[in-house]
């Protein structure tokens, strides 16, 4: 691939691209805290290299992030357990971010 800037310099490079139309990401919209068989986790397809979770309460706070790069198709990443220092967040009181990389190039 060649591309141009506005003033004429112009940059060379090789790309690849994943051929898959379909990436799967599912995770859950609730969960019951203190209830490890309904806690929180991702489950992703085929593609998703990289994982980032952030859990954030009602005053925007940070109170929960992981990451991962070490991702298996149909293996839960980012499980969380509702708790931040060892107490289980009021229900309904936190957001989730879920960031998704694939960084080949």
């Amino acid at each position: 691939m060649t591309a141009t800037t506005i003033i004429g310099y112009e940059f060379i490079s090789s790309f690849t691209t994943f051929d898959t139309c379909d990436f799967k990401i599912v995770y859950p919209n609730t969960m019951i805290l203190d209830y490890p068989a309904l806690d929180f986790r991702v489950l992703v397809t085929e593609g998703v290299m990289e994982a980032d979770l952030y859990i954030i309460n009602r005053q925007g706070a940070l109170i929960h992030f992981e990451q991962t790069k070490e991702i298996s198709p149909a293996i839960p990443i980012l499980i969380w357990d509702g708790k931040t220092a060892n107490r289980s967040i009021p229900s309904g009181t936190g957001a989730v971010v879920l960031i998704f990389r694939n960084s080949i190039h």
